[in-house]
Formats: structure tokens, sequence, C-alpha cells
């Protein structure tokens, strides 16, 4: 049952207190002789620390650490209600990224049943143009999800979006086909992604949001990965999925209501889909007794910017949109061009060329592998910064993409999965330390609306468009010195996307340096700029007022 507004006030003010009194001692601390603060009427305050400190200072600082670690690790997986929060939180991204990745690798089987073009490559262009589509509507739902995020709480946003995500998937392996409706089998396909567009604009991102504000401060980053790494089992479970079904109906003719000839083809992908109702009906049920965050239930009652998040997002946070689109543009490249598009392509138009063997159950593997490597990922965030991290996955990845996509299309199994290890490790270090980064873009006022907006155009405008210009492109012979070898040339759209990426990685990375350096202290008293001051220099953000200032170790 909800708290009245003031129950949550009165709880506030009994843990401020209490926070007061335990870390009272570093005002005396902060507003020693060491710390020279000049102040101007328009300038902000700037903070110069001495680099040598006396061993009273040492010892409190010490004792506070300690007192706020063992604080702060109750409040991670020893407490019930946050374990809690963290399974309802995962089980819907599984359940989104299920349904994203069944379809690309049930992409030839769609694009048979539901295109009339007697042309193999053909079909294939046209089943992932219609993947495509639902990332189309992924911004609309961001919008929409966001407003309802921001306005009425988390939980509301996610148990929504989980309940709509649900319908359209089991809709989907009931579909008729183009031999029984003609041009109404693709019309109705495209209606349902279309939907599922909409359902999941809002899922993901409500997800991290709900989680991260959740979770102890100092260990965000390896709880946002964790979380981002449960979506991408989502992933993994479809390649999963996918291969059991292929194995399952291998060679098997079917008789049934879609019609005639090999099960795959027939009705062996829609059990892919009717599958998803398992995770949807978990899903309902987990979000039904969740409570909002306290960050969130601070701010509930306040009017101003969250009553006009969509205003104030574009009017006052427009460069946070842009260098978060910035930032997942490559992850979402790479991610839909390396685990769901490249399986088809081996297996559809390389099939003659191809000795890979079981390309959908190596996909599956190395998603197991990239969801391994997030938890590291974003400890080594939470530790170093979540710029450097990043950054450091991006260059990887550029200066790797050309030699990883010959051995794609080298042939040999081996050398397959060798450049998919690979990627996957290089894609962990940008998504691990991602959602607890955009997290930080934007203040919790209108956090839901300003992620959902640019997580979700950057999905429709790289991830979307992803497929099918690979496909397209994979039949170029572009490369110098690689004639007649299909394949190669989405390796210059991946680094063309990256050097987008690196750009937008560095802008953030001079604005973190100069907000570090200016950073404005907003406390009204001595004590509120003391414990601003000590938590910008130590985490690089107000833990007290809840500000979102840029991180020192970015």
């Amino acid at each position: 049952m909800a708290e009245s507004g003031s129950a949550v006030v009165q709880r506030h003010a009994s843990e401020e207190k209490e926070t007061n009194e335990r870390t009272g001692l570093w005002e005396g601390v902060l507003a020693s002789p060491t710390d020279k603060r000049t102040t101007a009427t328009s300038e902000p305050y700037i903070v110069e620390r001495e680099s040598s400190a006396t061993s009273v200072e040492h010892g409190a600082h010490e004792e506070y650490e300690g007192l706020l670690h063992r604080e702060r690790s109750l409040r991670g997986w020893a407490d019930p209600k946050f374990r809690r929060k963290f399974f309802a939180a995962s089980i819907g991204n599984i359940l989104e990224w299920y349904d994203f990745a069944i379809f690309g690798y049930f992409a030839a089987e769609i694009g048979d049943q539901f295109f009339p073009s007697g042309d193999e490559s053909r079909k294939l262009l046209d089943s992932f143009i219609v993947f495509g589509v639902a990332f189309v509507m992924r911004p609309v739902g961001g919008v929409l999800f966001g407003k309802i995020g921001d306005k009425y709480g988390r939980k509301r946003a996610l148990e929504i979006s989980i309940a709509l995500m649900l319908i359209p998937s089991f809709i989907m392996g009931f579909l008729p086909t183009y031999d029984q409706v003609g041009y109404a089998a693709p019309a109705l396909l495209i209606l349902v992604r279309l939907c599922q567009g909409v359902a999941t604009g809002g899922e993901l991102v409500g997800a991290f949001i709900f989680l991260i504000e959740a979770a102890p401060t100092e260990t965000r980053g390896f709880w946002g990965a964790i979380c981002f790494a449960g979506a991408n089992l989502g992933t993994a479970l479809g390649a999963a999925v996918g291969a059991i079904i292929r194995e399952f109906t291998k060679e098997k003719q079917v008789n049934t209501v879609w019609g005639d000839g090999d099960m795959l083809y027939v009705i062996g992908w829609r059990y892919a889909f009717w599958s998803s109702i398992i995770l949807g009906a978990i899903g309902v049920y987990l979000r039904q007794s969740l409570e909002d965050s306290d960050e969130f239930e601070a701010v509930k009652h306040d009017k101003g910017d969250r009553h006009d998040s969509i205003t104030t997002v574009f009017r006052k946070y427009g460069r946070q949109v842009i260098l978060t689109i910035g930032h997942t543009c490559l992850w979402t490249t790479v991610f839909w061009l390396s685990f769901v598009w490249l399986a088809s392509f081996q297996e559809s138009l390389l099939e003659e060329e191809s000795e890979v063997d079981q390309p959908f159950e190596i996909s599956l593997g190395v998603q197991v592998l990239c969801c391994l490597c997030f938890p590291l990922a974003g400890v080594l965030a939470d530790r170093v910064g979540q710029e450097t991290i990043i950054m450091t996955g991006t260059v990887l990845i550029f200066a790797s993409c050309l030699p990883v996509f010959i051995l794609y299309t080298d042939g040999a199994t081996s050398k397959y999965i060798v450049g998919q290890s690979m990627f996957a490790v290089f894609m962990a270090m940008i998504g691990g330390p991602l959602p607890v980064w955009m997290v930080n873009q934007f203040p919790v006022e209108v956090r839901y609306t300003g992620m959902g907006i640019s997580y979700n155009l950057a999905q429709a405008i790289f991830g979307g468009s992803a497929t099918p210009v690979a496909t397209i492109l994979a039949e170029k012979e572009v490369i110098p010195g690689y004639p007649g070898k299909p394949g190669l040339t989405p390796a210059l759209y991946i680094m063309g996307v990256a050097v987008l990426a690196f750009i937008a990685e560095c802008v953030s990375l001079r604005d973190t340096w100069r907000a570090n350096v200016y950073a404005p202290l907003s406390g009204t008293t001595p004590a509120e700029r003391n414990a601003e001051a000590k938590s910008y220099a130590t985490y690089g953000t107000s833990r007290d007022t809840g500000s979102t200032a840029p991180q020192v170790h970015g």
C-alpha cells in the first residue's frame, strides 16, 4: 500500500537526521582551512582540494566510509524488497529482448510466410524491414511511458508496458500467411510489430531507472550492468528457443490451418512467440506489489517540470538527449548485427559458401559470454568511471571491426566463434556502464521521459536500420583486396557509427571535466554545501541533493 505524502516526508526527515548525526564529523573536515572556496555574485563556487591531508582528516574519512559502506550494503541484495525489484525489473527486459530476438532469428521463415517474392534474399530483406518497423515506434513508447513514469510512478509504467508487450507477442503466433489472405498478411504483421514497438519503448529504460534508483549509490554501475545483462539473457533465451525449435522440427512435414509443408516454416516459428506468455505472466505477477523508489517518492507531490516532462526534456536537456543517442548508437548497431542479423545471414545468403556449423547455437554461446562480462564492466565503471570503460570499448570495436568481419565471412566455424567472442567482450564494455550513465544524465523529475526519448531514438535510427542496411551492403564488394567476398561491407558501416559514438563520448568527457572543476554547490547552508562538496569529491555526484553532475573519475 502506498505511503501518504506526510508519511514520506516524516520518513525522509528521520533518515536525514540519522545521516546528519553519523556524518556531522565531515562538516569540520570540509570546512577546514585546507579548502579555499572563492565566491562571486555570478561565478560558481570553486573548491581547491589540497594534495596533503592531516592524519585526523584521514581517520575521519575512513570512519565515514566504513559507516557508509555498512549502511548501504544492507540496501543491496540482502534487502528482500530490493531482490523483488531486481527480479521484477529483469523479467520484463528478458521478455522484450526475447521477442525481438526470435523475430530476427526466424526472419527467413517469417519472410517466406508473409511475403510473395520468390527471391530468398528479397524475402529476408522484407522481413528485416518489418523487424525495423517496431524500432520506429519505440520513441513513441518512450514518450508515452516516460510521461506516465514521471507523473504517476515507475511502477505504474512498468505494469502497463509488460501487459501491452505480452499481447502482441502472443498474437504473432496466430497471424495468417500471404497464401491465405494476400497482402493483408504483411499488413497485420506490421501492425503487430508497431504495437510491440510502443510497449518496448517504455520497458527497458523503465527497468533501468527503477532498479538503479533503488540500488546503493556506490554500486549502481554494477546493478545497472546486471539489469542490462538480464535483458541480453532474453536474446540468449531467444537463441536457445530458436535452436531447440529448429532441431525439433528438422525435416518434418505438417498439415495445419496455416498450410502444408516444412514444419519449421509452417508452424515451428510460431511456437517461439506462443511461449512468451510464460515470461509475461511471471512479470505481471511480480510487478503487482512493487513500490517506487525513495528518489521518486521525494518529488512525487512536487509541481513543476515533472508534469510537463516532454517540453522540459527538449528545452533544458536537449544536449543530454543528443549525447545519450551518441553513446547508445554503437551498442545497438553492433548488437543487432552481430547477435541477430549475422546468424540469419550465414544461414540464408551464405548458405552455399559458408561452412559455419550451427550459427544460431554459436550466437547463443557468445551472448552468454557477453552477459558474464557485463557485471565486470559495471564494477570497473564504479571504480574508474563509466566514460572511461565506454570509450575503451568503442575504440576496441573500431580497431577490430574489419578483422572480425573477415573472420565472420571466412567460412570456418572456429574463426567465426573467435570473431563473435571478441565483439561480445568489447560490447560488454559499452553496455555494462551504459544504464547508470544514462540515469545520471537526467534529474529524477524528468528521468523516465529523457531516457525514454533519447535511448529509443537511438534504437529507432540505428537499431532499426542496422539489419536492412547490412543486408543490402552485404552483397556489395567494396573492400579492397577482398574481391568476391560478400559480407564485409557492413564492417565499414559499424566503423562509421563508432566514430559518431566516440565524438559523443569525447564531448561528454569534456563536460565531465568542466563540471568537476567548476561544480556549483547548490546547498543553502554551510552544512549542506560541505556535504555536497564531499560527495562531488568522492563520487562525482551530489548524493544528498540528488543532482546528476557528471562523475569525477569519468
